[in-house]
């Protein structure tokens, strides 16, 4: 595969095109052009030139996601409301937006009206509950458990604050043995570090450098809040009635090719495709905490977060 041929040091110098799959540049359009994905996973020349055309892509002015903190933070409550519950919001404004109404008595009680409605969007339910944790206010904080949950270990107790477990030491050595544990949580068989693992999410290589503690647990226990740009979950409804779901790899006008969570390849026929629809939630299933301990948690954590390029 394309990363497994580079250095760590390249992986870091294309910027995270290269190093975590197009993760936080606006390039989703270059996972779907025809052939390219499948040049990089099935075709190592190709996929060595198609290192060449990323970094070249990202050096001539590919645009990372961001969100203006200042801007959102000086928001009032309705506004910040109404961005969380715009879908079509970049993910990071809304995680912004989010975060900024539980700094506020007023924008948390807003929050957890949502939820006792089911009007919060799902994908952010999560991210609520974990923003919901960190709240100075203990009323707050109280209403948060019975209405926003917080996602539970494999000992059925509720997973810390994420201030809490950054605060926790971890063990890197142990958290590798939980990556590579194919049971469970089982990231190796989603995610690659170096030149193990599979390619199903986004390559973990150098996530190090791109994440920090708190980011990787957010990532970890509430996966559908920030989407990588590629990796969004599609149902195709077929004309055989059976869906077919993945992330989409390629599409042309006579066939589009998804990546199922198995990380095969599924060919369907243009003529066969009733209605595609893109998925809010993420191909990376919730709840992984209830397969770990807190500790288990934590030594994870620690282990991704040194996955850094060389120096």
């Amino acid at each position: 595969m394309l990363h497994q041929r580079l250095p760590r040091r390249l992986q870091a110098a294309s910027g995270p095109l290269l190093a975590n799959s197009f993760s936080w540049w606006g390039a989703d359009g270059l996972t779907r052009s025809a052939g390219f994905i499948r040049a990089w996973e099935l075709t190592e020349r190709w996929a060595l030139l198609g290192a060449l055309l990323v970094t070249i892509t990202a050096a001539i002015g590919a645009e990372p996601q961001s969100a203006n903190p200042t801007k959102i933070k000086s928001l009032p409550v309705p506004a910040l409301l109404e961005i969380i519950q715009n879908a079509a919001a970049p993910s990071l404004e809304r995680q912004a937006a989010l975060k900024t109404l539980f700094t506020s008595t007023e924008g948390a009680r807003a929050v957890l009206d949502l939820a006792s409605s089911d009007a919060l969007p799902e994908e952010l339910r999560l991210s609520a509950a974990l923003a919901c944790a960190e709240s100075p206010d203990l009323e707050t904080r109280k209403l948060g458990a019975a209405k926003l949950p917080l996602p539970k270990t494999n000992d059925g107790q509720p997973v810390p604050p994420i201030s809490a477990l950054v605060a926790t030491v971890g063990s890197a050595a142990a958290g590798e043995k939980i990556f590579r544990n194919t049971k469970a949580p089982n990231c190796i068989g989603c995610h690659l570090i170096g030149q193990e693992g599979h390619m199903v999410g986004p390559p973990l290589t150098v996530v190090g450098d791109r994440l920090t503690k708190n980011q990787i647990y957010e990532a970890v226990l509430s996966p559908s809040a920030i989407i990588v740009p590629g990796y969004d979950f599609w149902v195709v409804s077929t004309k055989s009635g059976a869906p077919m779901t993945g992330i989409l790899m390629e599409e042309t006008p006579d066939h589009l090719t998804l990546k199922n969570a198995k990380g095969e390849f599924q060919n369907i026929p243009a003529a066969q495709i009733v209605r595609k629809t893109r998925q809010r939630m993420s191909l990376m299933p919730e709840g992984l905490s209830g397969t770990m301990s807190r500790q288990d948690l934590v030594d994870l954590v620690e282990f991704l977060s040194q996955q850094k390029a060389s120096p």
